[in-house]
């Protein structure tokens, strides 16, 4: 009878010691039933419980395990509730010298105290993460919001110049331009007229030809722009495709490819409106190439004077004819140098020669525009015309009566 006694009084002590002041939990086979209430009994199983929080656990201060737990509630029905680490009771009721307020250690390199758990940890709310960073609450660690990475604690902006991508640095920045950022990677920006080169990785004068405009300095070589050494580097402008001593023109005398059939003046390289082989013996012209057939564009004189005007001459085969009786030795306006024929220059002029026989009240009216090259003179047995000084009736044209009849001048009687 005393050996019943004292069993039922140890199964009474495990009942008791079951409690935890929710319910009334039952002990079998020596084991407390958390779940042993009104409305369910036994614990829990995972399949029971259903899928687990995200939620980690972690240890307590006091060995005990803090996160989710499946277990049955008061209503016997199975699930996953958080439990927390119980307060700090090592501190002392007042918290000591090494602890902070709820009991918490001093926390030391930035961190706080998360009151749920004794511990010091880097953050509990987003307030302690900074700008641009948040709290995980997972881990209870600062992390940087969306658009913004870590740079020695600093949530930096993905898209600044400063922090781009994932940099900590700035990116690299160029005396003819400007730092990008674009899509986390950096570039840069060149301003006008300067070009990127990708091999230099740099803002330069030119990474082709093709960013060459200037007729001068036609052509990409090493970064810089640089005068033309043949026609091939003026290809890609337009209007001055031929390469003449470093310089893209339009024509040259030996390609007037441009001109469309009409002459190239040398003196500009431009194109004229004078079809070539156009401009007989006497007449003002700019290029060797308007002048008819074994003619060319030469610089004539007048009383030991240069013309400003050149002139289509015939060449010496090998002797000069009337009225072009005088030979001279000369290079032509496009760079022929050779014998040619001319009048007597020290005392005629193209212009009042071909001014003969036209009506005229004095000699303003004849000859080149500012010389005194023309006379005004009763010519050919007929009233007064424009006539030219002579020496010789060869220096005449071919209409008038000869030289010195009446005068020294064509045409006088």
């Amino acid at each position: 009878m005393k050996r019943l006694s004292a069993l039922f009084a140890v199964a009474l002590l495990l009942q008791i010691g079951c409690g935890d002041g929710k319910g009334t939990p039952k002990c079998q086979d020596g084991v407390c039933d958390a779940g042993g209430q009104d409305g369910g009994s036994g614990s829990c199983t995972s399949s029971e419980c259903g899928p687990a929080p995200g939620a980690p656990s972690h240890p307590c201060w006091d060995g005990t395990i803090a996160g989710p737990v499946c277990e049955r509630n008061d209503q016997g029905q199975c699930g996953y509730h958080m439990r927390s680490c119980p307060p700090r009771t090592d501190a002392g009721t007042d918290g000591g010298a090494d602890a902070d307020a709820g009991g918490c250690p001093v926390c030391e390199n930035g961190q706080v105290c998360n009151t749920a758990t004794g511990e010091c940890v880097d953050c509990v709310t987003d307030a302690e993460c900074g700008d641009n960073a948040s709290c995980d609450p997972g881990t209870l660690t600062c992390a940087c919001d969306d658009g913004f990475h870590d740079c020695e604690g600093t949530c930096s902006d993905d898209t600044s110049t400063d922090t781009c991508g994932d940099r900590c640095t700035p990116c690299p920045t160029d005396p003819n331009g400007d730092a990008t950022c674009e899509t986390g990677m950096c570039g840069i920006s060149c301003r006008a007229p300067y070009v990127f080169d990708d091999t230099s990785m740099s803002c330069v004068e030119c990474a082709a030809d093709d960013d060459c405009t200037d007729p001068a300095a036609s052509t990409c070589d090493g970064g810089t722009c640089v005068a033309c050494a043949d026609s091939t580097d003026c290809a890609h402008l337009t209007g001055t495709p031929v390469c003449d001593g470093g310089t893209c023109v339009e024509c040259t005398p030996a390609d007037a490819s441009e001109c469309n059939g009409n002459s190239c003046d040398p003196s500009n390289n431009t194109c004229t409106t004078t079809p070539v082989g156009s401009v007989s013996a006497c007449q003002p012209c700019v290029a060797d190439s308007e002048c008819t057939a074994d003619h060319a564009c030469v610089p004539m004189m007048y009383d030991a004077m240069a013309r400003s005007t050149a002139f289509c001459l015939p060449m010496a085969n090998p002797d000069c004819q009337a009225p072009y009786a005088t030979k001279v030795t000369r290079t032509s306006v496009s760079g022929a140098m050779d014998d040619y024929c001319t009048l007597n220059e020290s005392i005629q002029t193209c212009e009042a020669f071909f001014d003969y026989g036209s009506s005229c009240a004095d000699a303003a009216d004849c000859g080149a525009a500012g010389l005194d090259d023309g006379l005004c003179e009763p010519i050919d047995f007929d009233v007064a015309g424009c006539t030219l000084p002579c020496t010789t009736s060869d220096e005449c044209p071919s209409n008038s009566i000869g030289c010195g009849l009446g005068g020294d001048f064509c045409g006088s009687y």
